[in-house]
């Protein structure tokens, strides 16, 4: 199982940007000589303990939802037993708070 650990800093605005796109643009995200998949098995986003404001996640409905506020240090965390989590289906936004998201896949 490959497990990886990301720093994000989400954008200081409201805009609801695409998980694995955030993740793409981490320097060091896509291996030298590899990928990063876009499915896993294990999903976690954690919002910065010390934030001030909460981070929202959402699907790709996020234009008509508001998402689901996760305030200082709550995280949303999902597990399957095969790579059927799709990291283009979430969505986060959250006024310049540091997110950590780990993911494993099989």
């Amino acid at each position: 199982m490959a497990h990886r650990t990301f720093n994000l800093t989400l954008a200081a605005d409201s805009v609801y940007r695409n998980l694995y796109t955030l993740l793409l643009a981490t320097t060091g995200a896509v291996p030298v000589d590899g990928i990063l998949v876009d499915r896993v098995s294990a999903l976690s986003v954690m919002s910065n303990p010390d934030g001030t404001v909460p981070i929202y996640l959402s699907d790709r409905n996020s234009a008509n939802n508001a998402g689901t506020p996760y305030s200082a240090g709550a995280g949303f965390s999902i597990v399957s037993n095969r790579n059927s989590i799709c990291l283009r289906d979430y969505y986060l936004t959250g006024s310049a708070e540091l997110v950590v998201v780990d993911i494993e896949s099989i």
